[in-house]
């Protein structure tokens, strides 16, 4: 059965070279419209019309502490944070909001236990959880040790109230805020030295741009997003097909989806079915490749050679309405009141959150083959927190029936510790 795996393996790779060439002949048109993760990006991450871009930011930080302790049960928590919602008018509340100060002050006692003096939070929001954890390790003196925490945001908006709230706070003498594209390896370059460095992404994966990629007479085939009608309102946008070419993250992403799905350890019923049809249909159900996070990993493990990659994100979505394996959900939240769609190319632009959910063993995958001799741990949600988070976090956190909605809420989040060996 091993030696067969391998053979298939070698086929779809000798089937996928034949393909490139004539891909690079009979698509020129196409290769004018941009890969769906390109477009995807474009939708998020626009300087001028995208998601993250806009002057008002979708996200907001609340004015004080969810008091835990008062709030009776699990009906009584989520009634509160619906009324934040409502009061603070905005599309999203993440955990750094809903859990501070307690969620900084765990990923703080991690960075204590591993001793770094270096910390890079990619995607820092409103800067909240920035400043629970320098607020946390002041609070034990361990920030006057030559200590830096370094914000990475891709949103100049954002970059900038991050700033602002910092120095607001008192922590400018350790804290500087970059406008930067994570995915770059020229953004990690700065920290090609050996000075230890925790890189922290919290929510970060699922809004990373993906590629879709399908099995078409045996051939993976990658996506690219058309125009198919000018019209005076806007555009029609297309889907269009054609051979996997010669592209650096596709190739590389796909290389560990195939190595994932062939372990047989690692097999589930999930995994069986997607083989059976891959194996009687003549187009399977497509694949929303991590080709994003493949740059991302591939960025920090081929640049900063002293560090830990500590990445939490959803590990399942529910209720997906598009099509896929690893398929997005494109939402907006009217009222504190999420609004799902059930396609993608008609979303307006700068309207929509698209977010994915992550295979984490996909992730690992794509990590260990940077070959910087990085590994990669992982863990549900409630058993890292379970681990960092101290015993007056905890409390902080419990509701009056003695349910912790801290460890509870995170049900289909998990965690990576994609590390190099980390020496301090």
């Amino acid at each position: 059965m091993i030696i067969r795996a391998l053979a298939k393996r070698q086929l779809h790779k000798f089937v996928r070279r034949r393909a490139m060439a004539s891909a690079r002949r009979s698509a020129l048109a196409a290769t004018r419209a941009p890969l769906m993760r390109e477009w995807i990006y474009s939708m998020l991450y626009d300087p001028v019309d995208g998601y993250f871009s806009k002057h008002k930011a979708p996200v907001a930080p609340m004015t004080s502490p969810t008091p835990f302790p008062s709030l009776e049960t699990r009906h009584d928590y989520l009634a509160y944070v619906a009324a934040q919602y409502a009061t603070l008018e905005t599309k999203w509340l993440t955990p750094s909001e809903i859990f501070s100060p307690y969620l900084g002050r765990a990923i703080a006692n991690h960075i204590a236990s591993l001793g770094v003096t270096r910390v890079v939070e990619i995607g820092s929001g409103t800067g909240t959880l920035a400043r629970d954890i320098v607020d946390s390790l002041k609070a034990r003196e361990y920030a006057d040790r030559k200590f830096e925490f370094v914000s990475i945001e891709i949103s100049k908006s954002l970059s900038e109230r991050q700033a602002a709230r910092m120095e607001g706070a008192g922590h400018a003498d350790v804290y500087r805020s970059r406008h930067a594209d994570a995915l770059l390896e020229s953004t990690w370059r700065q920290f090609a030295d050996e000075q230890p460095t925790l890189i922290v992404g919290l929510e970060v994966l699922d809004n990373l741009p993906h590629d879709k990629v399908q099995v078409v007479d045996g051939v993976w085939h990658q996506t690219r997003v058309q125009v198919q009608q000018r019209e005076a309102f806007g555009e029609t946008l297309r889907e269009a097909l054609e051979p996997v070419t010669d592209d650096g993250p596709i190739l590389r992403a796909l290389d560990a989806y195939e190595r994932v799905k062939s372990a047989p350890a690692q097999r589930t019923t999930r995994d069986a079915m997607f083989k059976w049809l891959l194996d009687a249909t003549e187009t399977p159900d497509p694949v929303w490749l991590p080709t994003g996070a493949e740059q991302l990993v591939r960025a920090v493990a081929s640049t900063v050679p002293n560090h830990e990659l500590l990445l939490g994100d959803f590990d399942f979505l529910p209720g997906v309405a598009i099509a896929g394996e690893f398929a997005p959900i494109v939402s907006s939240t009217v009222d504190g009141k999420a609004r799902d769609r059930g396609e993608l190319l008609s979303a307006p632009r700068g309207s929509v959150d698209i977010f994915f959910p992550t295979d984490f063993r996909l992730l690992a995958a794509m990590y260990e083959q940077v070959g910087a001799g990085g590994a990669g741990e992982i863990f549900k949600a409630h058993e890292f927190l379970g681990m960092v988070a101290c015993d007056d976090v905890l409390t902080a956190c419990t509701l009056a029936d003695g349910s912790i909605p801290l460890l509870d809420d995170f049900a289909n989040t998990s965690f990576a510790r994609l590390s190099s060996t980390l020496h301090v």
